[in-house]
């Protein structure tokens, strides 16, 4: 994609907030036992209205009519698309209220957004109690339904022209550290490498630190420092890989080929915590580990920042085995 001085062009804001859209889209779907479709309609009324107003940078309009000065080849087809937008977006269902007032779908949604949810529009208000919530969901699911044809066909059309650069994850220079301001005031930050943002202390002596772990904490590091620079091998066997692994979820990894793209995130420089987690049996283990650390430190004060969790378990001949990679399983139901 071309980078103009703005870098986000209206064509970039296009791609990076429709795919947003769709992640929401993807989440509501994988959860419609948790979120009613009721809820994700009125979330959607709120995400899909910036590519209604012909003043946004992401008018689907806008974009269209960009596209077609930059690909003259595809200007019938972009042109037709937009026809289609602007036939669903002027739609011929109304809504009559209860005194005989007639809404089109733009207004219904409008009412709903500007009165309910990001504004409070007394005149909005006012009308939406002169009709009911039903008939407000029924227009806008069918409204909203048709324009994420038209959302979907225009994004899968730019992607396919430009990629998908842009939807790569930025590398970060430093890790991002949430704290609380009133805490910490006398403790320096770390400053340099990865971790520079966060707020404690080098360690000089490291020896010092590995003083503090008992047999089993060097044993589940061990297994954890294994693992990772196994997969820091430019080519790895399956049949090496599954060693690392808890038998019975084998399946569960795969050929391995989504793990070791995990690991190399990692940059082969991985450091751990100090406080390994063990439920009462001590048959399982959480090891919390740190991706690009270039030296020892240790933390006074509470701040939160992005880990990776790795769950061990202890198979039938007390090894310590890999059960799964970037969530908190506790398979053997005991506590943390």
């Amino acid at each position: 994609m071309d980078k103009d001085k703005n870098h986000f062009d209206n064509i970039s804001l296009f791609i990076i907030t429709t795919h947003e859209y769709l992640e929401f889209n993807k989440l509501f779907h994988e959860s419609k036992q948790e979120f009613s479709e009721e809820l994700a309609i009125k979330v959607k009324s709120m995400l899909v209205r910036k590519y209604l107003t012909k003043k946004d940078n992401v008018h689907i309009g806008k974009i269209i009519d960009e596209l077609s000065e930059r690909y003259l080849e595809e200007k019938v087809y972009l042109q037709n698309l937009k026809e289609r937008y602007i036939k669903i977006y002027q739609g011929s269902i109304i809504q009559v209220d209860s005194i005989g007032n007639e809404y089109n779908q733009i207004d219904v949604l409008e009412d709903m957004i500007y009165g309910l949810y990001l504004h409070a529009d007394s005149e909005r208000v006012e009308r939406l109690k002169k009709s009911n919530n039903a008939s407000r969901i029924y227009m806008l699911n069918e409204f909203i339904s048709k324009m994420e044809v038209i959302l979907l066909e225009l994004y899968e059309f730019i992607i396919n022209k430009m990629g998908k650069g842009l939807l790569e994850k930025t590398s970060l220079d430093r890790a991002v550290v949430i704290r609380d301001k009133n805490f910490g005031r006398n403790t320096d930050l770390l400053e340099d490498g990865y971790w520079g943002n966060l707020r404690g202390e080098k360690i000089i002596d490291e020896s010092s630190v590995i003083k503090n772990f008992d047999k089993e904490d060097l044993k589940t590091i061990k297994i954890v420092l294994d693992f990772f620079q196994f997969f820091q091998e430019e080519r790895i066997s399956y049949s090496d890989a599954k060693k690392f692994v808890f038998k019975p979820v084998l399946k569960d990894w795969g050929d391995f080929s989504k793990t070791k793209e995990i690991m190399l995130t990692f940059n082969g420089n991985i450091g751990y915590s100090d406080k390994i987690k063990y439920n009462d049996k001590k048959n399982t283990a959480w090891v919390t580990i740190f991706k690009n650390v270039d030296y020892g430190f240790v933390i006074n004060e509470p701040q939160l920042v992005e880990a990776t969790i790795i769950t061990l378990v202890k198979n039938r001949f007390m090894q310590w085995k890999v059960f799964s990679l970037g969530k908190v399983d506790n398979p053997f139901n005991g506590t943390k």
